[in-house]
């Protein structure tokens, strides 16, 4: 029944971006687009910092000392955010209203693009954790090839450090600098402290911030992702690609997609997700549904059932196509969910 197609949804909201291994690939390929990204501003005054002896807790109960965004976590280690250090830097600062808006903006724009990124490029990012589940090296690389051109205009900018440097008051820009110098300090000395410890040749401070960059980057892409499908948007990109909507129904549909993310919070049960594709259903012709099915098959897989399993269109071309010639939906069965 092409109902049961609407089951597909759970997958979407329980299906993992592979994000780390996409990183960890990131850093071999990606790492001549970081060059010269990785070195903060270097601050006209450091004379009033205390020197770095090692990764420091942060001297939360001193009011005098100064601000740090390193943070240890339950291990010891460094703690790693889905944001860039930068961020954590800025949000530090004794900022004017008009200052934390300009720096918002540049924040904004970066998640833009790569929201964009995710909702652009699902069905690469499925088949790189196909790749990266399978081990195959030559497929990811060629993948990550692609990702690369897809990325550069967050790669090949300002780094962020430059661009927030440029929005601060001069009052304000040794301080961000410290901040960011200190933490990529106690990254490098930390990485170098492991590689010791496995009897490995400690890599340089380039090579290391490098690395660290482009895992975060993958930080940033999993936030994305994760934005995108507890917003509902993602899913609204997915159902109603390449299809032609009203001002009207496209507006009734993110709605609803909105409301079922929100709600479900990740955890759909088979109901929730039966309830979403009737409700969309309700709103489109049957030449609608078809394409929006086939939407969601072209990312989830899970290729169409044979004819005397269920009625649907026994071929599915690519997203958003009709069904191939001689192979019609059957409309009894299609037509259903728009007559409730």
């Amino acid at each position: 029944m092409v109902i049961s197609h609407a089951l597909n949804l759970a997958r979407f909201c329980a299906r993992p971006l592979a994000a780390a291994a996409l990183s960890l690939t990131l850093v071999g390929l990606l790492a001549p687009f970081t060059a010269g990204a990785d070195a903060p501003p270097t601050p006209a005054d450091r004379s009033q910092r205390s020197p770095l002896s090692g990764p420091p807790q942060p001297a939360l109960t001193n009011p005098d000392a100064p601000p740090t965004i390193i943070r240890l976590g339950e291990t010891g280690l460094i703690e790693r955010t889905p944001q860039p250090p930068e961020s954590a830097a800025a949000a530090k600062l004794a900022l004017s209203e008009e200052v934390r808006e300009k720096i918002s903006a540049i924040f904004a724009r970066r998640a833009a693009i790569l929201d964009a990124f995710v909702a652009d490029n699902l069905d690469l990012l499925t088949k790189f954790a196909t790749a990266a589940a399978t081990n195959d090296k030559a497929d990811q690389l060629r993948l990550l090839s692609e990702a690369a051109g897809k990325l550069r205009p967050i790669l090949l900018d300002r780094p962020l450090s430059v661009q927030i440097t440029q929005a601060l008051p001069e009052s304000q820009t040794n301080t961000f600098g410290v901040m960011l110098e200190d933490y990529w300090d106690a990254v490098v000395k930390e990485v170098q402290a492991a590689e010791k410890a496995a009897k490995a040749k400690p890599r340089g401070r380039f090579a290391i911030t490098a690395e660290e960059r482009i895992k975060g980057l993958g930080r940033e892409i999993e936030a994305a992702f994760q934005r995108q499908i507890y917003s509902g948007d993602l899913l609204y990109r997915v159902v109603t690609r390449d299809v032609t909507l009203t001002g009207e129904q496209a507006a009734s549909i993110r709605e609803l997609t909105r409301e079922y993310a929100q709600r479900t919070k990740g955890n759909a049960s088979n109901q929730d997700n039966l309830q979403l594709f009737l409700r969309i259903a309700a709103l489109v012709d049957v030449d609608t549904q078809v394409k929006m099915i086939r939407n969601v098959q072209a990312v989830f897989g899970g290729g169409p059932a044979k004819p005397a399993q269920a009625a649907q269109p026994a071929k599915a071309g690519p997203a958003g196509t009709p069904p191939e010639a001689g192979q019609p939906a059957e409309p009894a069965e299609v037509a259903e969910p728009a007559k409730r």
